[in-house]
């Protein structure tokens, strides 16, 4: 039965921590550690399932909370299996089982539980949760016990039953016999499941299985009871062949229903293991076939990336894209060409998620959330979110993003393997392609069906002999050399760095404007060219789809670079391609604006979407943290807007803009100091200090204080504020 490995996780870390970790859980009861003072200072999402947990600054995180997680073994007693309808098609090995022996352990666990249930129904209490007919749910069970040791062991039903006959036979001999297993903890249950596969499974899997099929067989048809009968006289090619058969009715020739063994995968893998033979590439490939069928999709997958990149990049935000459903993506697109291919990218990305996502809730390097591995991909339910590739470090991560790597990690896995093989020898192993550059050339790409099947025929010989059985050789080492040649030699390593996307809310953060003042040194816009564009500009519309333009040069130029004095609109309609009707609404901007004035030009648009949107009754930072969203009280609302009179407003109005919009590395405190924040951050960009912020800006107004503190300043009127102080002179003149 499956596990709880908390226990060994919490312990493992903790040999290799420096420090202590003490551990919580979030609100859905998922633990997580948290290092050196035990508090909170990060905030992120539960890998499990998507809560909230963590916290800034000690607090806890919204949602969240700062539970102690549980310090014991919770592995549920019993049997815990589900509906036999759940469990994987394919037989998976369990802790240091082999896939054999997990399933004659569940196979001999679970005949025993039906015959238990038909004369006692208390086994219906150890079934979690208790289904309604015990006896229908425990048989279901057992028929795919006997499905699944047969897949493993590459043999059919029968020979699979046999198999467990031998097996239970073995059991009876006094070298098999144990003492009664303590089962009391899971190290002792380890210890007798390792006892049982070394004394009872392996000597009949390693000891010759085709001569022990074959002697039970024999066994079978010389035994009186049963050697009179005639169709286990056929079954078992006992009777003496025909000389003549009638080819005209086939149907009706014993020897045509014959059961004869396949010459497939399975099969091959329990001749390997029979022969303990070390083939390590073979092996690998053997047992890694759903990856390799996967693996061939990893370009098809780069490619749906690439694509949604270009057409989503910096326009929509998380929120959007975990409502979009694929679905409605692909119906929203105009037929054609363009509709086709992305029809078969997302069939691709269904097969590959299809294949392995068993494998992936079992590798604890991708935060994939459990509940989503558990089921298929459906366009109709499955988000948008789930396509794109996700900075690994954002928890939870997206399905693609963990297909890639998991992808890109399986392909190098196998390069390494076959590094010192004869046949690989005269490959440079030691180069590397890029993730964003691969393409079917670079991958090992080798279906189990349609490549590697038809090589393992091509390397077996097959013979028949009535009464004696069919026979089956294999040339194995030429079999691996011929692996190795044909799709792995010459194939580079795949580094895993990967252009990731960017959502809306991320096109704006310190690490990027510094690397794009790096690349392009800039020059503010004069303050009369900023007041031409603006009134050119005019509606929120025109601002906002310029802004829109700029916002999506920004991150190409953060990360390419420029010449400094190439135009603007030269850049976003030949180099990114946009259409005319997209770009910038003003003919100033088209003719005065360089790369070097791109960031005073976003801070300009930025500043007029914000105020715009101010004196329609909108949010401007609806779409921001609102930890700094608290209210100035009127003591500290006088003193600021004495403090206006003094400073430079438009220029506090839009570097204050810019200190809220622009996310820094590190969480900005909501008790810092708003004019010493604000002071640090334009001196980090060398930009000109604000007049009079120093001097005159009150030192109690915090971050915390950020958005009101900028409405103030937007609607601050110089005119109107010496109207109110000439009233109240004449008032107290009176």
């Amino acid at each position: 039965m499956p596990e709880d490995v908390l226990m060994e996780a919490r312990q493992a870390l903790a040999e290799r921590e420096a420090q202590p970790l003490h551990w919580y859980q979030c609100s859905n009861g998922h633990p997580y550690p948290i290092g050196e003072c035990g508090q909170p200072m990060e905030q992120s999402r539960c890998p499990d399932c998507g809560a909230a947990i963590g916290g800034v600054n000690h607090r806890p995180a919204q949602g969240g909370r700062m539970q102690a997680a549980r310090n014991n073994d919770a592995t549920r007693p019993g049997h815990i299996l589900g509906p036999a309808a759940n469990r994987p098609a394919v037989p998976i090995a369990e802790r240091a089982l082999s896939v054999v022996a997990t399933c004659v352990v569940r196979l001999v666990v679970h005949a025993a539980m039906v015959k238990a249930a038909t004369n006692n129904q208390g086994v219906a209490n150890v079934i979690d949760p208790r289904p309604p007919n015990p006896s229908l749910f425990l048989w279901q069970h057992l028929e795919l016990d006997l499905q699944q040791l047969g897949r493993a062991l590459g043999r059919s039903a029968d020979d699979a039953a046999l198999f467990m006959h031998l097996i239970l036979h073995n059991l009876l001999t006094p070298g098999a016999q144990a003492a009664a297993g303590d089962w009391s903890s899971k190290a002792s249950r380890r210890q007798w499941e390792e006892a049982f596969m070394v004394r009872c499974v392996n000597p009949i899997l390693h000891r010759g299985l085709d001569a022990m099929l074959q002697q039970a067989n024999a066994a079978l048809h010389t035994d009186d009871r049963l050697s009179n009968n005639p169709l286990l006289q056929l079954l078992c090619e006992v009777v003496t062949p025909r000389e003549r058969l009638d080819l005209d009715r086939l149907a009706d020739l014993p020897e045509m229903w014959r059961h004869r063994p396949q010459i497939n995968l399975e099969s091959l893998t329990q001749t390997m293991a029979e022969n303990q033979l070390q083939l390590p590439v073979l092996e690998k490939f053997l047992a890694e076939k759903e990856v390799l069928e996967a693996m061939r999709h990893l370009p098809d997958i780069l490619r749906l990336q690439k694509l949604l990149i270009t057409q989503y990049q910096g326009h929509i935000d998380v929120a959007e894209a975990m409502s979009i459903k694929v679905s409605d993506f692909l119906y929203k697109l105009p037929e054609g060409a363009v509709y086709e291919e992305f029809r078969q990218l997302v069939e691709s990305f269904r097969i590959t998620w299809n294949l392995i996502r068993h494998l992936l809730a079992r590798t604890t390097s991708q935060a994939v959330p459990r509940e989503l591995c558990q089921t298929t991909f459906d366009p109709i339910r499955t988000s948008l979110y789930h396509l794109l590739p996700i900075k690994r470090t954002v928890v939870p991560t997206s399905c693609s993003t963990a297909l890639v790597l998991f992808l890109a990690s399986a392909h190098n896995s196998f390069v390494q393997e076959t590094q010192g093989h004869a046949a690989a020898q005269s490959s440079n192993t030691s180069r590397s392609v890029l993730l964003s550059d691969v393409n079917t050339a670079h991958v090992v790409c080798c279906h189990p069906d349609q490549d590697l099947l038809p090589l393992v025929l091509s390397h077996c010989c097959y013979s028949l002999a009535v009464g004696e059985g069919s026979r089956v050789d294999y040339d194995l080492p030429a079999l691996e050399r011929q692996l190795v040649e044909r799709f792995v030699s010459g194939k580079p390593r795949i580094n895993d760095e990967f252009e990731t996307f960017v959502f809306r809310q991320e096109t704006k953060n310190v690490a990027m404007y510094k690397s794009l003042r790096d690349k392009i040194p800039q020059e503010p816009l004069s303050k009369a060219v900023q007041m031409h564009i603006l009134q050119e500009l005019g509606t929120l519309t025109n601002v906002c789809s310029s802004l829109a333009a700029v916002d999506i040069a920004l991150i190409f130029l953060a990360t390419t670079g420029g010449d400094p004095n190439t135009p603007i609109r030269e850049y976003l309609h030949r180099v990114l391609k946009m259409t005319a009707t997209a770009g910038l609404h003003s003919m100033k901007a088209n003719q005065h604006c360089r790369l070097k004035h791109i960031l005073s030009l976003w801070q300009l648009l930025a500043v007029q979407r914000a105020r715009m949107s101010l004196e329609n009754g909108q949010d401007p930072f609806e779409d921001m943290p609102q930890q700094y969203g608290e209210k100035l009280d009127k003591s500290e609302a006088r003193t600021l807007k004495e403090a206006l009179r003094h400073v430079n407003v438009d220029s506090l109005l839009a570097e204050l803009y810019e200190l809220i919009a622009v996310a820094e590395e590190q969480t900005r405190l909501p008790e810092w100091s708003m004019m010493a924040t604000l002071s640090a951050y334009i001196d980090d960009k060398n930009a000109p200090e604000v007049e009079g912020l120093d001097e005159h800006f009150p030192p109690t107004i915090l971050l915390k204080h950020a958005y009101h503190t900028w409405r103030m300043v937007a609607t601050y009127r110089p005119h109107e504020d010496q109207e109110t102080s000439r009233r109240d002179a004449n008032r107290l003149r009176h």
